[in-house]
């Protein structure tokens, strides 16, 4: 922690994504922790000093921050990959109220494809989103009422086929009244599909079933994930914005995969077979597969960072070989057999997850990978009501919900369970103290993604708070009654 810069100090780094170098200057500064405030510079060399004399901060008017602009300012703890300090400047001070963003490099990611999008486009939703009149599509009805949809821009951001109910002259075309969408749920082809979507920016989430393509080419749209039907699809073509991908129903051994740059930025959601054509992939999750051939895996994806598998029914034979992935710095193994115990010496893993294991493995899990560095979190399967008292936190739930984005669920989980660490570690008079800083920083994490909050969510997060509090308190907590869905 003495590495970390201090308040006014201005540090530069080349974010990865981009190729682009970036630079921040520290805004405040804990025992732990740094705030930081990205500046609105970007270039293909390391900026000097002097170059940020002028540069203020970067201005953050991602929709998903409610249309408003606002600093960009993350909390840091750990530096960037290869930082450079450059000096120090006069203290940017944030606005009173300004949220923390969950990530600073990210932040910049989003606020750069923001300002990509056609300025035409931009100013369709941001008029739209600041008026918030209601819009009414004639071609679109709802099937419980049979009445067109009438949908508030700012609020109302995706359109689900088994909701709402086409009349048989609807087109793509009809929902141009509608500049806020930003998620499409189809269960069926519509022949306008390919080109509306190259032709809307704004639409960045798409999920399709039974289609009935055997070639989908989204290349040349601006989707970030996308949730595809593979049933008879036999080549599927990814943008360059991607950042998802998850696959359903039956695929043949044939199928292809192309992502741009062999899949370095994508994480991939499917069942085997494994795609073969992303030697560059990062994360991969695999749920619910029949046969898995690890050495084959490991032999496919070398380049792995972050690694699911999810119910895997047939015995998981040869664990020892995931040992070989150089880059694995984070490992899930929830509901699967056939080993006994997990290996202890990793290259560069520092986050592992085991859920639903047999006993045995995560009492050697916890006896033997007890070690600095590496955040180790168990669940067995609930069977007593003290235990889910201690353990049943529904947060734990966002890692796999598929309606949250992954960041969500990992960041908002680990804040919470830093903050229950560090109340069981503090001294039993400071522990309401530490308690009300964690609910604090767990309320401020949980706003960066209000967008995907919904009623669940909401509650789970009272829950978490709950339990916080009490550990802060010394109470008694049982079982929430939010956590029974």
């Amino acid at each position: 922690m003495e590495d970390l810069p201090t308040p006014g100090e201005v540090f530069a780094w080349r974010h990865e994504r981009l190729g682009l170098w970036c630079a921040a200057q520290v805004l405040g500064r804990a025992s732990w922790r740094i705030v930081a405030a990205a500046l609105a510079w970007q270039g293909d060399h390391a900026p000097t000093l002097s170059e940020l004399t002028s540069s203020p901060a970067m201005q953050y008017s991602c929709w998903t921050l409610c249309v408003a602009p606002r600093p960009l300012v993350a909390e840091l703890q750990e530096m960037p990959d290869g930082w450079v300090p450059l000096g120090r400047l006069p203290r940017l001070v944030a606005p009173p109220g300004t949220e923390l963003a969950h990530d600073l490099a990210e932040g910049i990611l989003w606020q750069h494809r923001w300002e990509q999008k056609p300025p035409e486009a931009l100013h369709r939703f941001v008029e739209a989103a600041t008026v918030n009149d209601p819009v009414t599509i004639p071609t679109v009805r709802d099937r419980a009422t049979g009445e067109p949809v009438t949908l508030h821009p700012l609020q109302d951001m995706a359109l689900d086929d088994t909701l709402d109910q086409f009349d048989p002259l609807f087109t793509l075309d009809d929902l141009a009244v509608w500049p806020t969408l930003e998620e499409l749920q189809l269960t069926r082809w519509h022949d306008d599909l390919l080109p509306w979507l190259a032709r809307s920016p704004m639409v960045e989430t798409l999920s399709l079933e039974c289609h009935g393509q055997t070639s989908l080419d989204l290349s040349r749209t601006w989707l970030r994930e996308v949730r595809i039907d593979t049933t008879g699809l036999e080549e599927l073509r990814l943008p360059r914005s991607i950042d998802s991908c998850t696959l359903v129903g039956a695929r043949s051994p044939g199928f292809r995969l192309h992502a741009p740059l062999a899949g370095r930025w994508l994480r991939l959601t499917c069942s085997a077979p494994l795609p073969g054509q992303l030697p560059q992939l990062r994360e991969l999750e695999l749920r619910h597969v029949d046969q898995l051939d690890l050495p084959d895996l490991v032999a496919t994806h070398p380049r792995l960072r972050r690694l699911v598998i999810e119910g895997c029914p047939s015995p998981l034979h040869d664990l020892e070989s995931l040992t070989r992935l150089p880059t694995l710095t984070e490992l899930r193994l929830i509901s699967v057999l056939g080993f006994r115990r997990v290996p202890t010496v990793w290259p560069r893993l520092d986050h592992l997850v085991l859920q639903c294991l047999p006993d045995e493995v995560i009492d050697q899990a916890e006896r033997d990978l007890t070690r600095d560095g590496l955040y180790l979190a168990t669940l067995r399967h609930p069977d007593w009501p003290g235990y889910l008292a201690d353990h049943d936190v529904p947060l734990r739930r966002w890692l796999g919900r598929l309606s949250l984005p992954h960041p969500m669920g990992f960041h908002v989980w680990r804040t919470f369970a830093r903050a229950r660490d560090a109340i069981r570690q503090a001294e039993p008079d400071d522990r309401p103290r530490v308690a009300t800083e964690g609910i604090a920083r767990l309320r401020a994490t949980a706003l960066m993604w209000r967008g995907h909050l919904g009623h669940r969510e909401r509650c789970d997060l009272l829950d978490a708070q709950h339990r916080l509090r009490a550990a802060g308190n010394g109470w008694t907590v049982g079982v929430s009654r939010h956590s029974s869905y």
